[in-house]
């Protein structure tokens, strides 16, 4: 589902709770409820209002208020700035303790990934893939960390409009994969991580494009580790075996749907000979040159070459 409708579905189950509201309290200024708030900026104690209509709807056990009074949470936490002991046993039931900290669970996991990466987090759908010799799982903040470090001490990692220049740690930030798109690349016999490889299905959806990432640490090149990830994600993908996730009308709630990919391409500058290679033997054609698309500091300006794949399954009309 696309976040347009998405949103309407929110926006309507927020105005049957304040719809609900008027009724049950026609003689309250307004009654409206997002989230619950503060008397001051000590985060003290709630505003009562906002804690009655919380229980209210909360005790309704109405579908779409659950959903609102989720949702609500999210301002709660993120905007308010509660932490999980505003909520006390004196003034929420066990059955809404279980409820704050089922949200304040998922609220977490974000933002663990929010200092690491730039965007929105959604999980990844598809992660669990196996090769013959090559684990393709979920990226953790821990593997983030230490590709982050490896990204930048290996000296040879290609960022865009990067040439010859180290990354920063800002730089890096901003060319991690995805959680969504990215795999950890796992040796199944010794569990080290090896690098990452990403497949980012989400950007051109609608075109039924995915777009190749990858990185190999320096010590597992040349034994043809990537090409065997590069190879089972395309063969997947052109299967219709992979999914594109979602957040579901409730935040931090997702959901995953299967995507139809038709080509995966890759962009590798043109001075980046191994990627090139790597993307050859995975069975990826040049499909063109971007000339002078970018410049990179050191160097100047540089091409870009262009590979691809087209699925083998699609009938031509």
């Amino acid at each position: 589902m696309n976040e347009g409708k998405m949103l309407g579905i929110r926006q309507r189950y927020q105005k049957e709770v304040q719809d609900f509201l008027k009724k049950e309290y026609p003689n309250d200024e307004n009654p409206y409820f997002s989230r619950l708030t503060f008397k001051s900026t000590y985060l003290k104690s709630m505003r009562k209002t906002d804690l009655k209509y919380f229980h209210k709807l909360f005790a309704e056990h109405n579908e779409h208020f659950d959903v609102v009074l989720w949702n609500s949470l999210d301002d709660t936490f993120g905007c308010e700035g509660a932490l999980l002991k505003n909520f006390d046993e004196k003034e929420f039931s066990e059955e809404e303790r279980a409820f704050v900290e089922k949200f304040y669970t998922a609220f977490n996991e974000e933002k663990k990934y929010s200092y690491i990466l730039t965007s929105y987090h959604y999980p990844n759908p598809n992660a669990g893939i196996e090769t013959e010799r090559l684990l393709l799982r979920e990226l953790t903040v821990e593997d983030y960390l230490e590709l982050g470090e490896k990204l930048r001490g290996e000296g040879d990692f290609v960022m865009f409009g990067g040439g010859k220049k180290k990354p920063t740690k800002a730089d890096i930030k901003y060319c991690l994969p995805s959680r969504e798109a990215g795999f950890a690349l796992e040796n199944k016999q010794t569990k080290e991580l090896m690098g990452y490889v990403s497949l980012d299905l989400n950007s051109e959806v609608k075109k039924r494009v995915g777009k190749f990432g990858w990185y190999l640490f320096k010590k597992f090149r040349g034994n043809g580790y990537m090409e065997e990830a590069l190879s089972a994600l395309k063969d997947k993908a052109f299967a219709g075996e992979l999914k594109i996730s979602y957040e579901t009308e409730r935040r931090l709630v997702f959901g995953a749907k299967p995507v139809e990919i038709d080509i995966v391409r890759v962009a590798i500058v043109d001075y980046n000979k191994e990627s090139i290679e790597t993307a050859q033997k995975a069975g990826l054609q040049h499909e063109g040159t971007l000339h002078s698309y970018r410049y990179d500091s050191g160097i100047g300006p540089v091409d870009v070459e262009i590979y691809y794949a087209k699925n083998p399954n699609i009938i031509k009309k």
